[in-house]
């Protein structure tokens, strides 16, 4: 497989609440009245908002801003007090990411609240070139997750060796007035900063024009940090002193190649051609051979048959580049994939993460913050892109959605920072939404807003999977070289018998086939093995020549050299063409046996196809035998129903008959007597 995604887990987004200690800034900027704490962290996993005096100024009255209003709580899956460290924020929350992530998983940390809520101070910190393994100085996140990640990383290579390596590249972009810029790169043609543009490749978010930086430790990363923050838009406001005015994105790029498979590589994966795997190699890539039990993933897709001539078997060998397969040598040991007998036992496999850290500028109010000329611009791109973000964060976790399982729109396109989050927020990633809040009673009203919010978005469900590539197809010139020869014996096959007709013939005829090419596959595997074991007398004999040589001449060394070298000129062709012979022998035999897997891919394929036409005869003989049933059952209905209309009809027939006789009876009696026709009376 080019790819593999496989094992997707669906998990929920992670939310995590911190509430920052009051500030000397609050005791200053804030009212007296309305300094006092009422955001408390009832358990790890509560928080608990008391009742407020009145709404401060600036802010509309909600319903917990009135003297009456009971005490709220929110649950979230962890909740940190203002006492809560650094150090502790990072093992509680980041670490687990970390880990993660080194497995191969996209990750992503989101800061979330209102300006002046620590959502820069908990991402960046104010020590970032602190001891990371120091749990009292004020590292953020970012600096204490990427010494962790490299330090794992080194200790990964250190047990792995040569079968893992790894690289990582840091980018960093701000989202300032809708506008994507990168802070690491200039833009050669205005000398401002390059702008990044957003592609939808395949479902997923591409930042295209992002420069991407080569880290080899934690210190770079703190470098890019440094660089990109110093660049960063931060003004002044009457909230705080350093506000952020563009939302920033950190990301890493963790790519690894890693061997998988039961012997040990013995080539590094830097030294593939830029295709992949390498050219003297003519095996399909992937798992054709990765074992008997997995027929579905062994399938062999075959290009379609218009396509131009395939070709000959000489000059797929040919695409070797001359190099032969260490397998020549005839030692099993010494193969370069660690197996023997043209058996695949492992594959370089190459996987890519990306971990986005996220620091959104804080949501404000004009009044509060009293903002003027460009600042307010900027607080309503602000505000704006937040409102995006909330949409989104209330669509996907509309519990009526999850209940009723359709599709609705989701907006990411209404605005670039959802855009960029598209694949965190719903999508293929493990996201930790760390929602940062002040406990003064003068900020509850925003407060309240983002705990609605953070608790909404833990019914968000994202789906993370893994992003491997196996090396090798990307070569498209050699697949082709590769699928074309198993075209052919395509051909081949279909050539010996009728494949139109599916009938109980089919399934002999392909297997008639399928056991054709498996004797010629035995029959070559014997030749390769006499080939080979004729190979390894051979070069014993050679060595032991070689060594008796050395020995003999041994004192006299031009005399030695020149009969080694006549020796080598005699027997070296002959030793090349056992190679070419054994190496096209190899070759040969793993075509065959590619072609002999599709073969039996197809019969089973025939097989499949043949029970369902026998299921679905099967079906229509029921239903034809139900609707004769039914048709009996009408008949002897039919029938009945005659019989009862003729009885009826004589029975009415016969009724009518009395009926007349007995009326005219009547009619006689009934009549008068004329005077005319009565008898004459005697005397």
């Amino acid at each position: 497989m080019a790819s593999s995604s496989a094992a997707a887990a669906t998990t929920s987004i992670q939310v995590a609440l911190r509430i920052r200690p009051l500030t000397t800034q609050d005791s200053t900027s804030i009212p007296i009245r309305f300094q006092r704490s009422v955001v408390h962290a009832a358990s790890p996993t509560s928080v608990s908002i008391e009742s407020t005096s009145g709404a401060p100024s600036g802010t509309s009255p909600s319903p917990s801003s009135t003297p009456s209003a009971k005490k709220q709580s929110f649950y979230f899956d962890q909740v940190h007090p203002p006492s809560t460290t650094q150090y502790d924020l990072f093992t509680s929350t980041a670490q687990p990411l970390v880990s993660r992530f080194i497995e191969g998983f996209n990750c992503t940390i989101l800061a979330y609240g209102q300006t002046n809520s620590g959502k820069t101070f908990t991402m960046t910190g104010i020590d970032p070139d602190g001891d990371p393994s120091n749990p009292n100085n004020g590292m953020g996140i970012i600096p204490r997750a990427a010494s962790d990640i490299f330090s794992r990383a080194k200790q990964l290579k250190d047990e792995r060796g040569g079968s893992w390596s790894y690289s990582i590249k840091g980018s960093f972009i701000e989202i300032y007035n809708e506008d994507l810029i990168d802070l690491l790169s200039l833009d050669d043609s205005t000398g401002g900063r390059r702008q990044v543009q957003i592609k939808d490749k395949d479902g997923h978010i591409i930042w295209g024009g992002l420069r991407e930086v080569d880290v080899g430790n934690s210190s770079e990363v703190m470098t890019l940090i440094r660089k990109g923050t110093s660049i960063r838009r931060t003004k002044e406001t009457d909230m705080n002193a350093q506000s952020s005015r563009s939302h920033a994105i950190f990301s890493l790029t963790l790519t690894q190649k890693k061997f998988i498979g039961s012997a040990a590589p013995t080539r590094s994966p830097s030294s593939f051609p830029p295709g992949g795997r390498s050219p003297s190699r003519i095996t399909r890539p992937g798992s054709i051979d990765s074992g008997a039990g997995s027929a579905s993933a062994n399938h062999v897709s075959l290009p379609p048959l218009g396509r131009p001539g395939t070709p000959s078997f000489a000059s797929a060998i040919g695409q070797g580049g001359g190099l032969r397969p260490s397998s020549a040598l005839g030692h099993a040991g010494e193969r370069s994939d660690g197996s023997s007998g043209g058996e695949d036992v492992g594959e370089w496999v190459t996987i890519v993460s990306k971990f986005h850290f996220v620091d959104l500028a804080g949501s404000e109010r004009l009044k509060r913050t009293v903002a003027a000329g460009e600042r307010i611009k900027e607080a309503i791109s602000i505000n704006s892109g937040l409102l995006a973000l909330g949409n989104v964060i209330s669509a996907l976790g509309d519990p009526s959605r999850a209940k009723s399982n359709t599709a609705t729109h989701i907006p990411y396109r209404d605005s670039k920072l959802t855009r960029l989050l598209q694949d965190s927020l719903g999508g293929n990633a493990h996201t930790l939404m760390i929602a940062c809040v002040s406990p003064a009673e003068w900020n509850a009203a925003e407060t309240i807003n983002t705990l609605k919010y953070a608790n909404r978005a833990r019914n968000i469900k994202n789906r993370a999977a893994l992003d491997e590539r196996e090396d090798g197809w990307e070569d498209v010139e050699r697949l082709q070289g590769t699928a074309t020869p198993l075209q052919k014996e395509l051909r081949v096959i279909k050539d010996g018998g009728t494949t139109s007709n599916l009938s109980d013939q089919a399934p002999e005829v392909v297997e008639g086939a399928g056991k054709k090419v498996l004797a010629q596959m035995t029959e070559l595997q014997n030749n390769y093995e006499d080939l080979r074991e004729k190979f390894v007398e051979r070069t014993e004999e050679l060595t032991r020549l070689r060594r008796e040589l050395g020995e003999k001449h041994r004192g006299s060394s031009s005399d030695a050299v020149g009969g080694t070298t006549k020796y080598e000129e005699i027997v070296g062709p002959v030793i090349e063409e056992y190679e070419k012979t054994v190496a096209a022998m190899e070759a040969e035999l793993n075509l065959n046996r590619a072609a002999l897997r599709h073969t039996n891919e197809m019969v089973e394929e025939k097989e499949e196809e043949l029970a369902a036409v026998t299921e679905r005869h099967a079906a229509t003989e029921l239903y034809v035998d139900e609707l004769r049933t039914r048709l009996a059952v009408k008949a002897k209905e039919a029938e009945l129903e005659a019989g009862i209309e003729a009885k009826r009809a004589a029975r009415e027939a016969k009724n009518t008959g009395h009926g007349t006789a007995h009326e005219s009876a009547l009619s006689q009696a009934a009549s008068p007597v004329s005077l005319d026709e009565s008898p004459p009376l005697k005397c």
